[in-house]
């Protein structure tokens, strides 16, 4: 008796597992059930839902893999009809047809069990495709489309030095691992404000410079504000101006006498700068080591921010003065 081998057209369905590093490898995958008559799309991302397509279940879900740099992907396919004598095949190529190196993605295959694994081991800039086909009739296939977002590191200085006549800057070094999927890398809503500790050191220390005796009223402190602080990053830096636009006001009351009806007071006005400060002391505080200033910045949707020291330019002796201008033995 003769033994009449019947073929019937083979149709591929998948089910995507991805399975990621905590930082997600893939930021978004797509595939293409393949028919034999031609190839459908659908959405295959972040989804933990079920789709259907022509009665074929389609899940994606995630699972904990540390074993690649980025993670891996691993798709279940189903092959219609259940019983077929043809061989199913996996590849991988660049959208452009281009080789993919091992290197930067791989892909294992389980015929036995259905499985194709993808493998994300570096960043790439081309779309990566996974074509799972039959080996005799290329066009029947499902074709899985990998993404790669871009990876953004911000790097941010330890300590800024300011000089006479220099604008101030703090700026970031951004870099990035490229991908298939980028976005504004740009550096916005730069903010600068002064540390709490600065705050309390500068207004301790001009404190500390008035008398003891009396009474002060009205205490203010100026030069101490946010915007004051952002101000000093958006012109040329000058140090008299420095020393000159953060001091301490206040009235103090003092007994001058005692007069018929009791004590006689009077009130003088009172101003210290941050020029009036010990040398030594101010030098301490500006040598890099101390918070200075707080630090902001927005990256591709992302803050960093950052406490810092400052270390200022040599300060230029621009005049000396003796008590007196000559003696006699």
């Amino acid at each position: 008796m003769e033994h009449i081998q019947i073929k019937k057209p083979i149709k591929i369905a998948i089910i995507c597992l991805a399975a990621l590093i905590a930082a997600g490898a893939v930021a978004g995958a797509s595939y293409w059930a393949g028919l034999k008559n031609g190839a459908q799309a659908q959405t295959c991302q972040t989804c933990p839902t079920t789709v259907s397509e022509k009665g074929v279940a389609v899940k994606c879900a995630y699972k904990a893999n540390a074993a690649d740099a980025y993670g891996s992907y691993e798709i279940t396919y189903t092959v219609t009809p259940a019983i077929y004598t043809d061989q199913i095949m996996a590849k991988l190529a660049y959208s452009d047809g281009s080789e993919v190196p091992d290197t930067v993605v791989s892909l294992d295959q389980d015929a036995s069990a259905q499985k194709v694994t993808v493998h994300c081991k570096a960043a790439f800039t081309k779309q990566v495709v996974a074509t799972i086909y039959a080996a005799s009739a290329p066009t029947v296939k499902a074709e899985i489309t990998f993404d790669f977002t871009e990876r953004v590191s911000v790097t941010i200085p330890d300590s800024i030095a300011i000089s006479d006549g220099e604008i101030p800057a703090i700026t970031p070094t951004v870099t990035t691992t490229g991908g298939t999927k980028t976005f504004d890398k740009s550096v916005s809503d730069v903010a600068y404000k002064w540390n709490p500790a600065f705050v309390t050191w500068a207004k301790n220390s001009l404190s500390a410079l008035g008398g003891t005796a009396g009474e002060r009223t009205n205490e203010t402190y100026y030069g101490l504000a946010d915007a004051d602080c952002a101000s000093f990053f958006s012109t040329a830096f000058s140090m008299a101006s420095f020393l000159s636009s953060v001091h301490y006001d206040y009235t103090w009351k003092v007994q001058t006498g005692i007069g018929a009806q009791g004590p006689v007071y009077s009130t003088f006005n009172q101003s210290y700068k941050l020029s009036g400060i010990a040398s030594a002391k101010f030098s301490a505080e500006f040598d890099g080591s101390n918070p200075i200033i707080d630090w902001s910045c927005s990256v591709a949707g992302k803050t960093y921010s950052k406490s810092f020291g400052l270390t200022l330019g040599a300060i230029a002796v621009t005049g000396i003065a003796a008590d007196t201008t000559g003696y006699t033995f």
